[in-house]
């Protein structure tokens, strides 16, 4: 992740570069419960359907 924000140098990054150690003791790794939840199953019709206009739309502004 640091690397990662050194690489972008946005300047949305400069103040947790600065603060690193502090920065990341504010972040919350932790997975979302929704997403460890193991009665919510992946939708991948939803997905597809998803993708399809998106691809969509992106050949229509090409």
């Amino acid at each position: 992740m640091h690397e990662r924000m050194i690489y972008r140098n946005s300047e949305r990054d400069t103040w947790k570069l600065a603060h690193w150690d502090e920065y990341l003791a504010e972040c919350n790794f932790n997975v979302p419960s929704d997403l460890d939840d193991p009665k919510i199953r992946d939708n991948q019709h939803e997905l597809e359907v998803s993708m399809k206009e998106a691809l969509d739309l992106l050949e229509d502004n090409v």
